[in-house]
């Protein structure tokens, strides 16, 4: 019985789903981080277009100079980071707090968040998979919103 509390214990069941709080947070976290990124990629691809555009420069060019003094590829390495370890972080909770509801939704999300810096590319697919994370999120948020915290998740191990 003693090993069954400290089971209990560790994961939040008996702090009134404090686990799930946790989790709960690093998946939110992992969202927001992913949404920063998109919002860094999407600003920088928009000032390329409006020098190419307005100034009447080349790809090549508009991309080198938009890029000049390496400050936007510092804050998507440190993005990149960020997004990858939150990422992680929160996959490794959602394996372990997988009795809770939406498992296949949380694993999708923050698989999807970890995987996101990596598979970019100029292509429409790159736009779509973007378009991906963000319908997950935005998902996960309303699903999240309109739920009770389930604090009864350890409730079948009691009767083992």
């Amino acid at each position: 019985m003693q090993a069954y509390n400290n089971v209990n214990y560790f994961y939040g069941a008996d702090r009134k789903g404090q686990g799930f709080m946790i989790n709960k947070r690093l998946n939110i976290i992992a969202g927001i981080s992913g949404l920063v990124f998109i919002a860094a990629d999407l600003i920088y691809h928009v000032f390329v277009w409006f020098l190419m555009r307005f100034k009447w420069i080349s790809y090549s060019l508009a991309f080198r100079l938009a890029d000049s003094n390496g400050l936007f590829f510092a804050l998507m390495l440190f993005l990149t980071l960020i997004l990858s370890v939150t990422s992680l972080a929160a996959l490794v909770s959602n394996l372990i707090m997988f009795t809770q509801a939406d498992f296949f939704l949380r694993l999708a999300l923050t698989t999807l968040g970890f995987f996101l810096p990596f598979i970019h590319s100029e292509d429409f697919g790159s736009f779509l998979i973007e378009a991906v994370f963000i319908g997950l999120f935005l998902l996960y948020l309303y699903k999240n919103n309109y739920r009770k915290q389930d604090t009864t998740e350890f409730e079948n191990y009691k009767q083992m």
